[in-house]
């Protein structure tokens, strides 16, 4: 891949580590209790074909972000960005414990403006202050999606989560 993403824990955010990490979690579920293996199949694969839907829209929104360069203000986004075939410029991972300084705003300033990036993605939570004084100073749109880490508990809520990620970066884009 483009990216290492060593420290990047978010790997969900990418559809194919995200099935990846079903998979094994099936494993895990069948060795430790075998006998209900067909149930813990049945129902992977059953979540699996949910994901389709995930992956067809992220094809339509793929025709649009494939080589936009792209800032992001978590490291979360990352995964995303990538699947989507977009040039990560940089990141910036903002949470409850990081400042940005002057010099670091300074230069998300002159790179934004070098690489003509129009689309900047963050997380509402952290970080929303410097993502807005960026956008005034530059011009450049800030879409915030969600990390997929909070919310209400349901069995669907990844992929209502994505699908909404997914459309907020089709409208970022124009499509």
């Amino acid at each position: 891949e483009a990216h290492h993403h060593e420290e990047n824990a978010h790997a969900w955010m990418s559809i194919r580590h995200y099935r990846q990490q079903i998979g094994t979690i099936c494993q895990g579920l069948v060795q430790a209790d075998p006998a209900h293996r067909e149930d813990y199949e049945r129902n992977r694969d059953r979540y699996l074909k949910e994901i389709d839907e995930v992956e067809e829209k992220a094809g339509e929104v793929k025709a649009l972000t494939a080589g936009e360069p792209v800032l992001i203000f978590h490291e979360a986004y990352e995964y995303l960005a990538e699947e989507l075939g977009m040039q990560v410029e940089g990141v910036l991972n903002l949470d409850e414990e990081r400042q940005v300084s002057a010099g670091e705003l300074a230069q998300i300033v002159t790179a934004i403006r070098q690489q003509q990036i129009r689309v900047l993605l963050a997380e509402g939570q952290y970080g929303r202050d410097t993502a807005e004084a960026v956008e005034q100073e530059t011009g450049c749109s800030v879409y915030y999606l969600d990390t997929l880490v909070r919310g209400e508990v349901r069995g669907d809520a990844w992929i209502r989560g994505m699908l909404q990620n997914l459309e907020i970066m089709k409208e970022a884009l124009g499509g």
